[in-house]
């Protein structure tokens, strides 16, 4: 348990701080976001108590609104609705019971389709949130709807590069 707990706080701060950083570093303008912390949030084990695991988003989510500029509030609501919605999203992608589900949903235990689908489904939920909550209403106009969409690839390409680079173990 210690390992795990400890395993998660560091992934927790290279997360938090690589947000921060790509962020504040790399500006690709008005229409297009970066946002790598859902895969950390997506991606934590079914073990974790769902509270702490919203509680940490949140905490995440402000963080990274304070030090990024955002307006406060708009990445720490829609982290935990990620948070929220993680085991749910899981139970659409394997079609079982979280039990007999993977520990770790990662590219490794869900494999590449799978992790791809399930991985798409929480950023575009989670940019979803952003770009609505940005806009303090539902309505969807073509300009946030392309933003959705280029934020959305490069999140997804970014996400799947990352989880292949660092987590997956099965290439040679």
């Amino acid at each position: 348990m210690k390992s795990s707990l400890g395993t998660d706080i560091i992934l927790f701060l290279s997360f938090l701080i690589a947000q921060i950083l790509l962020s504040n570093l790399i500006d690709f303008g008005p229409m297009i976001f970066i946002s790598i912390y859902p895969l950390y949030l997506l991606t934590r084990p079914k073990n974790i108590n769902p509270a702490i695991s919203m509680i940490s988003a949140f905490i995440m989510g402000l963080i990274i609104d304070y030090f990024t500029g955002d307006i406060l509030g708009i990445n720490a609501a829609a982290a935990t609705m990620i948070a929220f919605i993680q085991p749910y999203l899981l139970s659409i992608v394997l079609r079982k019971s979280l039990d007999e589900g993977p520990g770790r949903p990662g590219m490794n235990e869900l494999g590449f389709s799978k992790f791809c689908f399930y991985i798409f489904l929480g950023i575009l939920l989670h940019n979803t949130a952003i770009i609505l909550l940005e806009n303090f209403s539902i309505h969807l106009d073509k300009y946030s709807l392309i933003r959705l969409f280029l934020s959305l690839a490069l999140n997804l390409m970014l996400a799947i590069l990352i989880e292949f680079g660092i987590f997956y173990k099965n290439w040679r």
